[in-house]
């Protein structure tokens, strides 16, 4: 008899089987080490509340100071909506002008992906348009609806392939490329990602567009994001593009229930962006200096480890490309200090933080969380138990069992503190499981 059939909203998630699943359930695996090691950073963090605001992240005076402020004083949408929108336009325009942040041997520019999580009536809209005025021609916006890879070969023929890409409702896109019609889309996505891409039709043959440096800012609501994701989405590393943020409450000031943004102020903070151009002008490229290097290394090897690269290498890049925003900001003049990568680190962190409660509260891995406190609890008061008690007492399914001890018990409290019963059983399971790799089904999001 073959196991169960579990609907998806059963669990927190989803099973993920395919020719290669030894490859991908190795990646499921460190899906969730990386949720654990998560978890014990964000702890830190929340150690230090300044970390977690916005206003603390925009230098006094700067451009993202003054367009944080006017959303704070004349609306009640949350500011991070326009900080971010206003950090994706600055990266997207020294982009455009093609001044490359300069590692070794190595270019790279500071376009960003960003992936705003906002519940309705934050202002998604109203912001935008908003900051559309604000910056005005001065970056090129291409449009986000496109549905195949055809269609953003089109648009991106048309630009000069370092704009930036709006789209809102991004999980609309991602709901359309579980849809065997729109088979090219998410393939077309990573491939703008890398920064090259290609297509062959009848009528022009094979087309390829190299050297793309595009940002993306996309906007969507917490349970549809949930309801849109499928496991692929974590284990080809899509969803890590996105640099995400989950808005606060607290970045709301609900006493502007009217919305008094004036067209001077439009273009007051026109001239502040304007004025930011000029000067970034200036700089030809952007140099990490000795200490900016030493507190980055430091940071990310504090913090992380290597087992789990696939993660942290783009936001460890992300961060370096938000050092030189903040040096645009500061100094000025592309000699990345230790102050701006500071303030790159404060932005990094908070995009942790965010990752964790949507990983936590909206994807389900806290579930995973729960169950291993469960299962410690259990095997503490009952120190001789076998499998068997196990599964039934706590309601766990043997590949549910296996799961979290391969994956996460072990790990953390050691394979000694397991009773000889489970010990064997543990050992039987893992040889069986060298020959048939799976991820139980009960996996949403890996």
């Amino acid at each position: 008899m073959g196991r169960k059939k579990v609907r998806q909203t059963d669990y927190p998630l989803m099973d993920y089987m395919s020719d290669d699943a030894a490859d991908k359930s190795s990646i499921a695996n460190d899906t969730l080490k990386f949720f654990s090691g998560l978890k014990k950073l964000t702890e830190e963090i929340k150690s230090r509340e300044d970390i977690l605001r916005i206003k603390y992240l925009c230098p006094a005076e700067s451009f993202l100071d003054n367009v944080t402020t006017l959303f704070w004083e004349k609306t009640d949408n949350s500011v991070s909506l326009a900080f971010w929108g206003g950090l994706c336009s600055m990266a997207t325009y020294l982009t455009m002008q093609e001044i490359p942040i300069q590692i070794g041997c190595q270019k790279i520019f500071p376009n960003l992906w960003i992936l705003a999580i906002a519940e309705s009536g934050n202002g998604k809209t109203f912001t935008d348009k908003r900051m559309k005025q604000i910056i005005g021609d001065r970056i090129e916006r291409i449009p986000g609806a496109f549905t195949s890879k055809a269609a953003i070969i089109e648009e991106l023929k048309r630009t000069t392939g370092k704009g930036l890409i709006v789209r809102d409702e991004v999980a609309q896109q991602l709901k359309l490329m579980r849809n065997p019609a729109y088979i090219t889309l998410k393939d077309a996505m990573l491939c703008l990602y890398d920064g090259s891409i290609e297509h062959t039709t009848k009528k022009e043959g094979r087309v390829v567009l190299d050297d793309l440096a595009i940002s993306y800012f996309g906007c969507t609501v917490p349970s549809t994001l949930s309801n849109s994701l499928t496991a692929e989405d974590l284990v080809d590393g899509f969803l890590q593009r996105f640099i995400i943020y989950l808005t606060k409450p607290n970045e709301r000031n609900m006493k502007n229930c009217l919305y008094k943004i004036l067209d001077k102020d439009i273009d007051k903070l026109s001239e502040s962006f304007n004025e930011w151009t000029i000067k970034s002008r200036k700089i030809n490229k952007f140099i990490l200096s000795p200490e900016a290097e030493t507190t980055w290394e430091y940071w990310y090897h504090t913090h992380f480890n290597s087992e789990y690269e696939s993660y942290y290498k783009r936001y460890m890049f992300a961060g370096i490309k938000y050092a030189a925003i903040y040096n645009t900001l500061i100094e000025k003049d592309g000699y990345i200090s230790k102050e701006n990568m500071g303030w790159a680190i404060r932005l990094i962190e908070l995009s942790l933080d965010s990752l964790y409660n949507v990983m936590n509260n909206h994807l389900g891995f806290g579930k995973w969380e729960k169950s291993l406190f469960r299962l410690k609890t259990y095997i503490e008061n009952n120190p001789d138990v076998n499998p068997r008690k196990i599964q039934m007492s706590l309601k766990m399914r043997a590949d549910e069992l296996f799961y979290i001890l391969q994956n996460m018990y072990i790990e953390r409290y050691g394979f000694d503190t397991l009773s000889p019963d489970i010990q064997r059983w543990y050992e039987k399971r893992s040889r069986q499981a060298s020959r048939s790799s799976f991820i139980p089904n009960n996996c949403k999001a890996i």
